[in-house]
This record gives structure tokens, sequence and C-alpha cells, in this order.
């Protein structure tokens, strides 16, 4: 289960945010610094940490997110 892996591990998400609103390589952009608001779509992104670290349902696994969740080629 991808809950139990990420405590066994002690696996930590973190969010690099460095304000930035361009698009590109270093645009690490999630928060408005001024205002605390998401930038773009960043809600979708923390939301989803949000659950991976938090989720017990013993049916979210890695195999289940990568089935489900991550657009094939």
């Amino acid at each position: 289960m991808f809950h139990n892996e990420k405590k066994e591990n002690i696996l930590v998400p973190v969010v690099w945010d460095n304000g930035s609103t361009a698009s590109g390589k270093e645009a690490h952009g999630y928060f408005n610094h001024a205002t605390g608001e998401y930038i773009n779509n960043a809600d979708e992104m923390i939301s989803v940490m949000v659950k991976a670290v938090t989720n017990t349902d013993e049916g979210y696994t890695l195999d289940w997110v990568y089935n489900n969740s991550a657009p094939k080629k």
C-alpha cells in the first residue's frame, strides 16, 4: 500500500515553490507569495500529494495510482 510504503520508509513530500508564474525549466511557482492563492492548477497537484500521504485505503497502491492516474503514451 502506498500509504504504508511511504510511512515505513519515512518519505516526506516537499513542494519547492519559487513563486514563479513563468513557464519553463525553473518555473516552480505553486503559491502566490503575496496572497497565498494557488498559481495556475497547483491546487490539483497539492491535492494529489496530500491524498498520497493521508489516504489509508488498502486499495490505494502505487499500481492503482499508475494504472488510474498517469496518462499513458
